[in-house]
């Protein structure tokens, strides 16, 4: 059934109702980013004066594969929107909005995956989801681009910034709250709400934020997430126009004249980490996303902030099933020392493979968690919790669907496996969909009710669900196990993940690698 028109600032838009949901897909928000467009912020879409017929999701933007967690794209025209409100929801109604930004490391990843009909039945909210440019395409600091006198470098935020202005203009037509908005994401996505937090000219255009699995602002060893100088991004750009045949000096005009598959062949030769590196631009950025929380100048605004508790099994098992080789003892000091320099004797020492079943691979992946990942949760949410209301969780369920490869060892509640329980049949990009068990399906009520609670009013507590009070006021995190969800403390989390004993004090240490030199 095609869905009443509604109006936006570029032309009118008909979607389709299915499944009690009326779905508004492949709206532009930007004109296409594509040949002189390039490298440039984005601009306003051309208008229409028929109905737009938004029946099918836009193209996703160029990108290479990345483990089952992306498909691979030659698409540069990409910046497109999709609406998704219950059935006859108009203008007028004021329902919450929640924006949801894909994550994928700002290398991969598209709005396409995530069906949001949880959160549309059962939470009552209006759903926005987007692509935005990734990889070489939206983080690029080249001299010839960044010389130009217009914002550089954050391309792929300026995009979400644009979006996120697109929902303020237009929402309120499809029966969303524009003085309501929740942005949300996992991954990238989770750390693209801290970068509208820390981003000036974000102020105004979202009221709350949830993150998953995107705290990485505090960790030494995640700077190219957390904002890098523009000498250092430049430095990183100058790497691949090399691998592109061209001098240093090269001009733009000559950049934007490379083909998409040849500037995809450069990012994958040269190490995917580097093409998402976040600059700290001045303007977008205008200091490091930890600087911002750190001295307090950022918009604040309450958040709810959590993630997995085995997050790296997956980019492990992600590495093992694409070598095919399994990562062994007398290979594991060399790997540590390729990613932790002079304190990989000191991290061996604390992840020695015996404690993980004998499994070297997964001894890396647990140090990598705990050094990546959840230090920074925890520092982030004490320096948060003194400045905004904050709510944390740890996601301990390990039994979910999972769509990885199988590999040697297990890989528990790893980064991304959350998302079965908010996404109608979630399984990244690829995989086979799985129906979750009873007691799953609580979980994913709970969660659902949680979420869609907190963007209502800005609390996370619903009605039938655990109680989650804020975490500066007990310094506890919700645990998310179908069946025994709880509280658990701080400190717990801190002794099971060598917080304070080990990765407190190398935080402080000098020489801390960057995102590149592990990723690439």
């Amino acid at each position: 059934r095609r869905t009443p028109i509604v109006e936006t600032g570029s032309g009118p838009v008909v979607g389709l109702e299915t499944g009690g949901i009326d779905r508004y897909l492949g709206i532009g928000y930007a004109a296409p980013p594509v040949g002189d467009l390039r490298w440039l912020p984005p601009q306003p879409p051309t208008g229409w004066t028929a109905p737009l017929e938004a029946f099918e999701y836009g193209g996703w933007c160029a990108q290479n594969e990345l483990g089952v967690y992306s498909q691979p794209s030659k698409t540069e025209d990409c910046l497109y929107l999709n609406v998704f409100t219950p059935k006859g929801c108009k203008k007028g109604d004021k329902r919450p909005v929640m924006v949801w930004i894909p994550g994928g490391g700002l290398i991969g990843g598209r709005s396409n995956d995530y069906n949001p009909a949880k959160f549309v039945n059962q939470g009552d909210v209006v759903f926005v989801s987007f692509n935005y440019r990734i990889s070489v395409f939206g983080f690029f600091s080249h001299p010839a681009l960044d010389e130009e006198g217009h914002d550089f470098a954050n391309y792929g935020f300026m995009d979400q910034q644009l979006a996120l202005q697109w929902v303020q203009q237009n929402i309120g037509n499809f029966g969303g709250d524009p003085d309501n908005v929740t942005i949300f994401g996992e991954s990238a996505g989770g750390m693209s709400v801290f970068f509208h937090m820390a981003s000036p000219r974000s102020k105004g255009l979202f009221h709350k934020g949830i993150v998953q699995s995107g705290a990485f602002g505090h960790s030494p060893y995640q700077a190219g997430f957390n904002g890098v100088s523009p000498e250092t991004a430049q430095s990183y750009a100058k790497e691949v126009v090399k691998r592109l045949g061209h001098a240093d000096d090269v001009d733009a005009r000559a950049l934007r004249s490379v083909s998409t598959e040849a500037l995809l062949t450069a990012v994958r030769t040269f190490g995917y980490a580097a093409t998402g590196m976040v600059a700290i631009d001045g303007t977008i950025l205008p200091m490091s996303i930890k600087d911002a929380f750190d001295s307090g100048e950022f918009n604040h605004v309450p958040i709810i902030n959590g993630g997995n508790r085995d997050e790296w099994t997956w980019m492990m098992g992600m590495l093992e099933a694409a070598t095919d080789h399994v990562l062994t003892v007398e290979e594991l000091p060399e790997t540590l020392r390729s990613i932790f320099g002079a304190q990989a004797e000191e991290i061996a020492r604390q992840y020695p493979p015996e404690d993980y079943g004998g499994s070297p691979g997964l001894a890396l992946a647990n140090a990598l968690t705990d050094g990546f990942f959840v230090y920074s949760l925890l520092v982030t949410n004490q320096v948060l919790a003194r400045q905004v209301p904050i709510w944390a969780y740890q996601f301990n369920d390990d039994t979910g669907p999972n769509p990885f490869p199988k590999v040697s060892f297990p890989y528990g509640a790893a980064h991304a496996l959350e998302l079965s329980y908010l996404f109608e049949d979630y399984l990244c990009a690829r995989g086979a969909s799985r129906p979750l068990s009873t007691d799953q399906a609580k979980l994913s009520r709970d969660m659902i009710a949680n979420w869609t609670s907190f963007a209502r009013v800005g609390d996370p507590n619903a009605p039938g669900t655990p109680p989650w009070p804020r975490y500066n006021e007990t310094s506890q995190y919700l645990s998310l196990v179908p069946q025994r969800t709880e509280l658990i403390d701080e400190l717990s989390i801190n002794k099971a993940h060598r917080i304070t004993e080990l990765w407190e004090p190398l935080s402080h240490a000098s020489g801390t690698p960057t995102r590149a030199s592990w990723q690439s």
